[in-house]
């Protein structure tokens, strides 16, 4: 009787061992069975390798695009705090050109009275004084400004304390 021992790969013949001894039959059989365990592993170690190497380059592509993000963030943040620094200095030195004027008004107008008078910008709604100019300050809306008493009307009906 003529055996055959094949070894396949892919559905094709890879090796062919024709013999007619029946315990040579099995040896070779026990041994391409072992060399198909040796080749699997092989193919099954380098496909779990693949699948750890396309898993970190997704991972770092993640990575990356938060990084950017957060690049982006901190660049945003960064220009608005600059934004509102040079808000903050520009508020300090209207600030203190105001203090400077209230100090000193006869140098800076040579005609007023002396002496400056802080009036609300904005009519209180319903007397509701805190709640009209108590917030905060939109940039274009001060809610205190500082007037010449020359300014005021009926200025004229102010005596002079001798």
């Amino acid at each position: 009787m003529t055996y055959y021992v094949a070894l396949f790969q892919q559905r094709e013949f890879w090796r062919v061992f024709k013999t007619t001894d029946e315990s040579l039959a099995e040896r070779m059989y026990t041994q391409y069975r072992q060399d198909t365990v040796d080749y699997a592993a092989a193919d099954l170690e380098r496909i779990k390798l693949q699948a750890e190497v396309a898993k970190a380059e997704k991972q770092l592509n993640e990575s990356a695009d938060q990084l950017t993000v957060l690049q982006n963030d901190l660049a945003l943040q960064r220009q608005q705090e600059a934004l509102a620094i040079a808000q903050r200095e520009e508020s300090r030195r209207e600030a203190q050109a105001l203090a400077e004027q209230s100090v000193k008004p006869e140098s800076s107008c040579p005609g007023c009275a002396g002496f400056l008078v802080v009036v609300l910008d904005r009519t209180t709604w319903g007397h509701d004084l805190v709640r009209t100019h108590g917030g905060i300050a939109h940039d274009n809306d001060a809610p205190v400004l500082v007037v010449l008493a020359q300014q005021i009307p009926g200025f004229q009906s102010f005596a002079l304390a001798a």
